[in-house]
């Protein structure tokens, strides 16, 4: 097949045999061409040819032999190797709705819309259908249509924060949100993110992500989302369009939809993306929930997924798109397929697909007006998309008073460029309450936290310090100022920090900054504070950029630098004379930062970074804020943990021991304390290979045997397994750390001292073994019928996380909702009330809005209790209701809340139960159904942990 022949079959591929209906009929084209045909007599002919060729094709159909059925071309020996096999297994839904007035949340921005839309030639509104390559760093950019005052929109990431760009904030990571249990904080992080990204000149941001769900437990995407229940994600999905939109600012919820693994999620020929196999109930249950409360708040966009979905590309499917995302959920908005995801023209259009990024190829452009023109897509299509677009625009206010289409976001960081400071001094105490709250204790014993001024605190692992340069995380920015590790492998560690014995002198000292020199005078320092600590507390207390790098003789030097500090040295030593009085490295690594520098004021290098470095499940490079991939955010600074410990040691006179580059470290025995910190690496593009690393686990108990009080922090992408040092005696404190941001050595501090009380919980469930999670641990591999299109088949259900692990009756290490204070709670005086006068009707009556039938929402039932802090401590608890629903999981999350306590007082709890939270989704009647029947109403701590009990009976 030739290539033109290849792009035009592309062209015309459709999601299913069915969207044919959606094109001019045969009778259509044969009217227009034989007007006689419109006539009684010309109908009275084509029913006479119909007769005939049924007669006759009833005859061939049994002379034919029983093949596959039609149902595509697979060898003798069963490997499929056509997707017509597949056809028909996601149903067909045409034609993709029209935008409503009612539905809009805003009449006046779809009347506007409507009326710029209609002054627009066909070739203007094609234009608005597909990006164009960026002249800036936005990562899309929709054209504008200067004729009618329409400047353009920038599309760039993501949920934690901008990338790619400098002068704006790290937030925590979503898991890490979700660890917080906190509404009103994930407001605040949202409407913060929000305002940085309007001052760049950011229309649309890319997130938040709500999918993956995580389904596959490692899942290399799985830290953009809020959590693996459904409840929990979509409320805190909720707040976040609040918080973004409030600021102006379009949210693109992603990736519609069942998008769970990274494993085969892209087409690569001859290979097709995976496809996830979801039956009716699991879809709407579980994975379309979130989404539900992302329309009912208003999202502007949505983004379509990589992979096929029940063997349909998503950002063609006519049943994910128009039946259930338009139809279904009431959908507003425009549809945005992911980065070249976009698989055909024609289809995708019908099939609900408004805009395609980051260019729509040669699906659409020229050969959309051409499809339009012949009749294969309606003008009305191509209007309704446009209308989608700009409504959203108007709706946010974007059309006045917003900056100029990625005016803070330059091509290259590198070059000269107009400086766009997003942050804001406000956002400081949210990047900080965000990264406190998004810990979780999960062990304390004899209360080893919080730390009581120890004499010695003994640091050891690579996650404690920031990596020793600053490094482009994913999506193809390599000159993004960001922080963080990249995963490089433990022997280039090692080998870039530990001194060969058997070295050559130099007159240099490469592994850090200078206090003495070498041999019998050199002291024993109990502490160091070295200029690069001192300059970032100083930087983070005036609110200074800062950039750095300490590797490489060549450094990039931002062009916008205030000042730039060169630090070198010239070593000396007992046993040996110095070489000379200077050297070529320092001297060339001066003149290049002072070439790029108008104010350069004098390298404190270590080792240098091998940049073909293999991919591994943890960041030996340094401390982790974020994952990996274009959801990686950029900072301006960053306290890592070490950076904050030494800070509070100089205060408090503790002495200080640290090594963090071997496995095997020398622990000192007057030790009071000692810190392990590890992380667990995740990143866009693949999936983490386990849940646990030998590595680190053998340092954390290398130094437990020889510490009486090893405290373990885990900076974690993901759950993380810990039994095989969990228990150990000398083991006396864990934290999971998860992903917390820029403030992540600021916040781990102040938990760890008692200056903040931990609160967090898991938004997951911790097993004991990787095989406790059941078939689901690891992403789905094609078997070799499968080969060239790989299948995922949801046939867990429902049964993920905590609702697998209450029906298998499997105990957790740690459970869902899980996490410990420096306080106690008890929990008292529950009560079930139904709402007088709420419809107890099986189904939900009503047109369908933004976020389905309004009935769906009304409040059916609500359930209150005491909550009390029995400690000494003030300190903040999640309340979580669980319900069990007839047929359905033992329990499954149906509310929160997390009061802040004094120690001592207690505070009452509301929950509201909603028809949709006590409803199943019935296949048959299509649509939400509340069943008579008693639901148990569980209220605790967490899943397995809930002493509170009761019912609520519902009759229809």
């Amino acid at each position: 097949m030739s290539e033109a022949q290849r792009s035009l079959r592309d062209y015309y591929k459709e999601d299913d045999v069915h969207v044919r209906e959606q094109k001019p009929s045969l009778f259509e084209r044969l009217r227009n061409r034989f007007p006689f045909l419109g006539t009684k007599r010309g109908i009275a002919v084509i029913i006479a040819v119909v007769l005939l060729i049924i007669g006759g094709g009833l005859a061939g159909l049994a002379a034919l032999p029983r093949g596959n059925g039609g149902r595509g071309d697979s060898d003798a020996d069963g490997l499929i190797k056509d997707d017509a096999h597949f056809y028909g297994q996601s149903p067909a839904v045409y034609p993709s709705p029209e935008m409503e007035v009612s539905g809009s949340g805003s009449s006046d921005a779809f009347t506007r819309a409507k009326k710029l839309v209609g002054r627009m030639t066909l070739e203007e509104k094609v234009s608005l259908t597909g990006g164009v390559p960026s002249k800036n760093g936005c990562a899309g950019t929709l054209p504008a249509v200067e004729r009618l005052g329409f400047p353009g929109l920038c599309l760039h990431d993501a949920g934690q924060g901008l990338r790619a760009t400098d002068f704006v904030n790290a937030y925590p990571a979503g898991i890490h949100a979700g660890a917080s249990w906190n509404r009103n904080l994930t407001l605040h992080r949202a409407r913060a993110m929000g305002g940085e990204f309007r001052k760049k000149g950011v229309n649309v941001l890319l997130g938040p992500s709500v999918g993956p769900v995580g389904r596959v437990v490692c899942g290399g995407r799985n830290w953009e989302s809020f959590s693996v229940d459904p409840y929990l994600a979509g409320a805190l999905t909720s707040e976040t369009i609040r918080g973004v939109q409030g600021a102006g600012v379009i949210t693109s919820t992603k990736h519609f939809i069942a998008n769970e693994q990274e494993t085969h999620r892209m087409q690569k020929m001859p290979r097709e993306a995976v496809s996830s196999n979801v039956d009716d109930r699991t879809m709407h249950e579980l994975y379309l929930w979130p989404f539900y409360d992302a329309v009912k708040a208003g999202t502007g966009n949505v983004m379509c997924s990589y992979q096929r979905i029940n063997n349909s590309y998503g950002c063609q499917n006519s049943k994910s798109l128009n039946g259930l995302l338009k139809t279904e959920l009431g959908f507003q908005g425009w549809v945005v397929s992911d980065w070249d995801a976009q698989h055909a023209g024609t289809a995708a259009a019908l099939a609900g697909l408004d805009v395609a990024m980051p260019v729509p190829r040669d699906f659409w452009g020229d050969r959309l007006v051409e499809a339009v023109r012949n009749g294969s897509v309606s003008e009305a299509r191509v209007t309704d998309m446009v209308v989608r677009v700009l409504a959203s625009w108007y709706r946010m206010g974007q059309d006045e008073d917003f900056p100029a289409p990625g005016v803070g976001m330059p091509k290259d960081m590198r070059e000269p460029h107009r400086i766009v400071d997003a942050r804001n001094s406000s956002s400081r105490q949210v990047l900080l309450d965000g990264a406190v709250e998004g810990h979780v204790l999960v062990k304390n014993v004899n209360r080893t936290l919080p730390l009581r001024e120890p004499r010695l605190l003994s640091v050891f692992g690579y996650s404690a310090r920031a990596a020793d340069e600053q490094t482009g995380q994913g999506g193809g920015f390599p000159d993004s100022l960001t922080f963080g590790a990249q995963p490089i492998s433990w022997q280039e560690v090692e080998a870039g920090f530990t001194m060969n014995e058997d070295f050559d002198w130099s007159d240099i000292g490469f592994n850090g900054t200078l206090i003495s020199g070498g041999g019998s005078g050199a002291p024993a320092a109990s502490a160091l504070i070295s200029p690069m600590d001192a300059l970032k507390a100083q930087a983070d207390k005036d609110g200074t950029a800062l950039q750095w790098g300490f590797t490489r003789g060549d450094p990039s030097v931002h062009p916008a630098s205030d000042a730039c500090l060169v630090f070198g040295n010239a070593w000396a030593s007992e046993s040996y004379d110095r070489p000379g009085l200077y050297d070529n490295y320092t001297d060339g690594l001066i003149l290049h930062v002072a070439q790029r520098c108008a104010s350069t004021i004098e390298v404190e290098a270590g080792f240098t970074m091998n940049e073909d470095f293999d991919w591994s499940d943890i960041g030996f490079n340094g401390t982790l804020i974020s994952g990996g991939g274009s959801g990686a955010p950029a900072a301006s600074t960053l306290v890592s943990p070490m950076d904050a410990l030494k800070a509070q040691a100089n205060k408090d006179g503790t002495a200080l021991q640290w090594d963090f580059t071997r496995g095997d470290p020398s622990v000192h025995p007057a030790s009071d304390a000692c810190l392990v910190l590890g992380n667990a690496w995740a990143s866009e593009s693949y999936d983490r290979p386990g849940l646990y690393d030998n590595y680190t686990d053998g340092l954390i108990l290398h130094v437990a045997q020889r510490c009486a009080s090893t405290i373990v922090v885990l900076h974690n992408a993901g759950p993380r397994l810990v039994d095989q040092w969990i228990d150990h005696a000398n083991i006396t404190a864990v934290l999971f750390a998860h992903l917390p941001g820029q403030a992540s050595g600021t916040a781990l501090t102040a938990l760890l001292y008692g200056r903040a009380n931990p609160s967090g919980k898991l938004p997951y469930t911790v097993a004991r073994n990787e095989s406790d999670y059941g078939a689901v641990a690891s992403p789905d591999l094609p078997d070799t019928r499968h080969k060239n299109f790989p299948q995922s088949n949801f046939t867990e259900g429902v049964y993920i996380d905590y609702r697998h692990f209450d029906r298998e009756e499997r105990a957790p290490r740690f459970p869902f909702g899980f996490g410990l204070s420096y306080t106690t709670f008890a929990y008292g005086n529950l009560t079930v009330t139904p709402v007088r006068n709420a419809s107890t009707r099986a189904f939900a009556a009503g047109q369908t809005r933004e976020g389905g039938p309004p009935a769906l929402w009304d409040v059916v039932a609500r359930v209150s209790a005491d909550v009390a802090n029995t400690g000494s401590v003030d300190g903040a608890e999640v309340a979580q209701l669980y319900v069990g629903i007839p047929s359905g999981p033992v329990r499954q999350l149906r509310g929160f809340e997390k009061p802040v306590l004094a120690a001592g007082s207690a505070a009452r709890v509301e929950f509201a139960l909603t028809r949709r939270d006590l409803s199943i989704w019935d296949v048959e009647a299509q649509g939400w159904r509340l069943q008579d029947g008693t639901y148990g109403v569980w209220v605790g701590g967490n899943s397995r942990d809930l002493p509170l009990r009761g019912n609520l009976t519902v009759v229809n």
